[in-house]
């Protein structure tokens, strides 16, 4: 069954985007836009916008899971950012966190139904994702999803869907 107002929901992100791609600015801009325009809808956002160049990321989240960042020395989730889900009628705020990425490291965003289903809690499912990544030599953004597959998601059906989206710097 679909969800409602999803296809409109990223439409209204990239729209915003192009006029204001600052991660804040933008979940806040969508997340009032919803509360006018599709009352019913509702969503988790992890916005980010990494320049390749200086590897400066800024990022900032709508009830996501936190991105993990792997560099040559381990693994981490990038916390603090986290604000209310897109469209409860909250006209929140959404915290922006910035950190400069060193040459070669990984950023990997996904869904909750990567990490979380019936058998495993939030908590169980981000200490495996990360073990998994510290553990995989993953040399590219497509061997950190392969990788992240491999080890949390199993044969079992799912009950929700997932969705990764991973990036490597340059170096």
């Amino acid at each position: 069954m679909p969800v409602p107002g999803r296809h409109e929901i990223r439409t209204m992100l990239r729209a915003y985007a192009l006029d204001n791609p600052r991660p804040g600015d933008l979940l806040r801009r969508t997340n009032r836009a919803l509360a006018r325009l599709l009352p019913d809808a509702m969503a988790t956002v992890a916005c980010a916008v990494l320049d390749l160049a200086t590897g400066d990321l800024t990022y900032a989240s709508a009830g996501h899971p936190p991105p993990l960042l792997t560099t040559g020395t381990g693994t981490e989730y990038l916390d603090g950012v986290t604000g209310v889900m897109l469209g409860t009628g909250i006209d929140a705020a959404y915290p922006v966190g910035r950190r400069r990425l060193p040459a070669g490291s990984g950023l990997l965003l996904y869904t909750d139904g990567l990490i979380e289903d019936r058998r495993r809690d939030i908590s169980t499912g981000l200490g495996a994702l990360a073990g998994a990544l510290r553990q995989s030599a993953a040399g590219t953004a497509e061997q950190m999803c392969t990788a992240a597959q491999q080890a949390m998601l199993g044969t079992a059906p799912r009950a929700d869907d997932v969705c990764l989206l991973a990036v490597r710097t340059p170096g």
